[in-house]
């Protein structure tokens, strides 16, 4: 029974200093510096509530490390004594603020110009969001730099020493790149062409995939052009430059056409070229020739393999026979694409003779069609024009389309660069002057209250 008493006295006695303890009216304090102040004399950290200058303090003693809430400056503060890095949350210039005191590395989230910003002591900096890029970056001792997501770019690269640039993703190419020092140059996916490429002081260039054609290329006058319109394949030379050179055998299907002579061309002995020029007539032919002797006034004359396949038989065949020696009157019978018979009854009956046999390609036998063949070379004249270069009017601007606009493109990124730099340096002064500000410029006082004393005071 005892026991049963004792056990609620001690119930009780909980209740109460329960009820107590939750109906208890609030910690307050006032005074000069700070409303509530507390330290344990274990450790002898220390904080305070209602300070003038913050809302809340606390330090760690041993370590010095500190920070506040509710600051002139700050929503949160807070610093590593040891290292000196700290950091602050809620600043009228940054959301959040890091500093790594030894290296000076610093970064921020919520700047005024950017949505995150930092920088290497090297000075080497970067930032996300701002109202010209989504991301940039710059490397400070050489000055390139480079960034993502602009007005004009989805992507730039600079190469401050040699001017070199390279960029993706812009209203006008799908990937571009310019050797700053040559202002040689290249892009890929254009309004006119699948790939382009410049070299400026030759002024040659080449392209894949245009309007016009599947490959185009330039070596200052001479040109040529390949998956044409009307064409295969489009060679033009200049003056003395040859608009084609072909190394071994080259093979042709179909009918050949060609404006001026054809010469095979052959190296003397003493190292000139000379040239032997093909015999050319209105109709295609074929010839063949050779000697032989009369016998008893009579000589047959059997042509040749392939000589006999290729001929026409719907044609008759020129024979032409020519003594030698001595005079003959030869004549020719039975003349047929297998061979002839020559003949000969006055004179040498037994003279040496030789012979030229032209005969018609076999399949050629029907009347040139000039009216046909005038339509199709006009598409050459038509072709020269494409190309914008004409025979009797060469020009090396000729193509400058790209490079003008490239040197909007140009002006256009100069302009923004300039802008970058301002915006960098402004946002490295309002750093510096956030920085000068940050650090408490005297303790927090406790104690004695007379803002000298340093160290907390031991509980009496």
């Amino acid at each position: 029974m005892l026991f049963f008493t004792r056990k609620a006295l001690l119930v009780s006695v909980l209740l109460t200093l329960t009820t107590a303890s939750l109906f208890a009216a609030p910690v307050s304090g006032s005074g000069s510096w700070y409303g509530v102040h507390g330290a344990n004399t274990n450790t002898s950290n220390y904080g305070y509530l209602g300070y003038y200058s913050y809302g809340a303090f606390g330090r760690h003693s041993s370590s010095d490390n500190y920070g506040y809430l509710g600051a002139t400056y700050y929503g949160v503060y807070g610093e590593q004594a040891s290292s000196g890095n700290y950091g602050f949350l809620g600043h009228n210039s940054y959301g959040a603020y890091g500093k790594h005191s030894s290296s000076g590395n610093v970064g921020a989230l919520g700047c005024y110009m950017y949505g995150s910003f930092g920088q290497h002591s090297s000075a080497n900096f970067g930032y996300l969001g701002s109202a010209v890029y989504g991301a940039y970056g710059r490397h400070s001792s050489t000055s390139n730099y480079g960034y993502l997501g602009s007005e004009h770019f989805g992507s730039y690269g600079y190469h401050t020493s040699t001017s070199n640039i390279g960029y993706l993703a812009s209203n006008l190419y799908g990937v571009r790149g310019e050797h700053g020092s040559t202002d040689n140059y290249g892009y890929i996916g254009s309004t006119d062409y699948g790939v382009y490429g410049n070299h400026s002081s030759s002024h040659n260039h080449g392209y894949l995939g245009s309007a016009d054609y599947g490959v185009f290329g330039r070596n200052y006058n001479n040109y040529g052009a390949l998956g044409c319109e009307d064409f295969g394949v489009f060679g033009f030379g200049w003056s003395q430059s040859f608009a084609g050179y072909f190394k071994g055998d080259l093979y042709v299907e179909g009918e050949f056409f060609a404006e001026g002579t054809k010469n095979n061309v052959v190296k003397l002995d003493n190292g000139t070229w000379v040239t032997m020029t093909a015999t050319e007539a209105v109709y295609p032919e074929y010839t063949t020739s050779g000697r032989d002797k009369l016998t008893n006034g009579k000589a047959r004359i059997e042509f040749e393999h392939p000589y006999t396949e290729v001929v026409s038989d719907k044609v008759p065949l020129k024979v032409i026979v020519t003594p030698e020696g001595s005079y003959s009157g030869i004549y020719v019978t039975d003349v047929s694409v297998k061979g002839f018979t020559a003949v000969s009854e006055t004179g040498d009956v037994n003279a040496e003779f030789s012979y030229l046999v032209i005969g018609r390609v076999k399949g050629k036998e029907a009347e040139p069609d000039y009216g046909t063949l005038t339509e199709r070379l006009k598409k050459i004249t038509f072709a020269e024009e494409e190309t914008g270069i004409k025979r009797s009017d060469i020009k090396p601007e000729v193509m400058t389309k790209a490079e003008d606009i490239h040197k909007q493109d140009i002006q256009k990124l100069m302009e923004e660069y300039k802008g970058v730099e301002t915006e960098h340096e402004a946002e490295i002064k309002r750093m510096k002057e956030t920085e000068a500000k940050m650090a408490p410029k005297t303790e927090p006082e406790h104690g004695t209250g007379t803002g000298t004393d340093t160290r907390i005071p031991k509980p009496k």
